[in-house]
């Protein structure tokens, strides 16, 4: 028979041997998941370009799908002025992927360039996956807090655009990103540019 000592002792120690065991497992389990969020949103990273018809001082935005240090998947991009110059900027916050929706939501923090101050949002994309088995991005929406209208958008990828339109830019730079934005800005009233981005 067990004096009260040694059962207080075996029940701390079962009970430190079920934290160790659960930390563990969470640890595998986060693992796991965030392997699996790459390898079945893995074809959303990369560079898109974004088109709204409600903002009349900034139509379009280049923005950036990537995983980040933690393994999570993670949003951010620029969006531009009629000169196509960097106006705003933001970020996700948190994103989070409906597997069953095909819904992606996000939180985000957005910033004028040049400003400190930031405000805070929320967006949605509606993801469909192609024949080549590629998530596409086929509309979706976003808002600041404060605000009752939410801005449709619709996505295309930074190579299918610079395609369509016969360019050839590489979108990690700057410039290029920049000269792509200016170049819609110039046809954003061409019938077959607007269908494209519609």
């Amino acid at each position: 028979m067990l004096n009260a000592v040694e059962f207080l002792g075996s029940q701390l120690l079962g009970f430190g041997l079920g934290v160790i065991a659960s930390v563990i497992a969470s640890f595998l389990y986060d693992r796991w998941r965030r392997r699996r969020a790459r390898q079945d949103y893995g074809s959303l990273e990369g560079v898109w370009v974004e088109a709204n018809g409600l903002l009349q001082d900034r139509p379009f935005s280049v923005c950036e799908f990537y995983f980040g240090g933690d393994g999570d998947l993670k949003f951010r991009g620029f969006s531009y002025d009629n000169d196509a110059r960097e106006f705003y900027e933001w970020w996700s916050i948190v994103l989070h992927i409906d597997d069953r929706q095909r819904r992606m939501s996000y939180i985000y923090e957005t910033r004028r360039v040049g400003q400190t101050t930031k405000d805070e949002g929320f967006g949605c994309n509606f993801l469909r996956l192609g024949d080549d088995g590629r998530w596409s991005i086929f509309g979706g929406y976003f808002l600041d807090l404060g605000e009752a209208r939410p801005r449709h958008i619709t996505m295309r990828r930074f190579e299918d655009v610079t395609k369509f339109l016969k360019m050839q830019l590489d979108p990690n730079l700057k410039e290029d990103r920049r000269l792509l934005v200016g170049e819609l800005l110039q046809r954003q009233e061409d019938d077959s540019v607007r269908a494209f981005l519609s």
